[in-house]
């Protein structure tokens, strides 16, 4: 019993070591684009990491992170701009929202709400789309936009739980260059790999025709 506890302590400090170190990572790749530039394929490049962890491959984590990075440098921005225009114009669609009142209201607020919980779907699975299959940026968008929509209490399980990380990170700060980016994305990456495979058990069911 001890020796298995012991076992589950070493594994769980082995994850928190590697999830700090590729948040490091995410972060100072994040800044040597600026940010601007610099966080989308840094975050391509951690997901991909953290994928490759959760199928057990052995990985140079500073090599596959540096080359992910240099290689989807591109085709990440022009995803993560996409999805960041969106966001604007959601957001000000809502301050446009804030200024009205009456039937115009509750008409523009039944239709913004399911517009946003679609977006956030999309943004949060689009990574993960994106480091596991091989697309054209458009499939990426059309694939996130599927599985977030055939598995909605999945997406908002992740939604949840990436809202209750990011207020543990902003009541805990000094968490937040350690384990901020990394944890969301291993969270994602569960949800999303769980799915995956869900999604390929039963293609080969229809398949078979079982």
């Amino acid at each position: 019993m001890i020796e298995n506890m012991i076992t589950k302590v070493n594994i769980i400090g082995d994850w928190v070591y590697r999830l700090a170190y590729v948040n490091i990572l995410w972060l100072f790749f994040s800044l040597l684009g600026l940010v601007i530039l610099g966080i989308f394929p840094a975050t391509a490049s951690m997901y991909t990491v953290i994928r490759k962890w959760m199928n057990n491959e052995e990985v140079s984590v500073f090599r596959v992170f540096s080359e992910t990075y240099r290689k989807e440098f591109m085709q990440s921005n022009i995803i993560g701009w996409i999805l960041l225009l969106m966001g604007l114009i959601l957001w000000l669609d809502f301050m446009f929202l804030g200024n009205m009142q009456g039937i115009f209201y509750n008409i523009l607020t039944f239709i913004l709400l399911p517009i946003t919980f679609i977006y956030l779907s999309v943004l949060f699975f689009i990574f993960p789309v994106f480091v596991h299959f091989q697309l054209n940026k458009s499939e990426y968008f059309k694939y996130a936009f599927i599985i977030s929509l055939s598995y909605p209490h999945y997406t908002l399980l992740m939604i949840i739980g990436s809202i209750i990380l990011l207020v543990l990170f902003i009541t805990f700060p000094l968490l937040f260059p350690l384990l901020s980016g990394s944890t969301i994305g291993l969270l994602n990456m569960l949800v999303s790999k769980w799915i995956f495979k869900k999604r390929a058990l039963l293609k080969v069911h229809v398949d078979s025709g079982e």
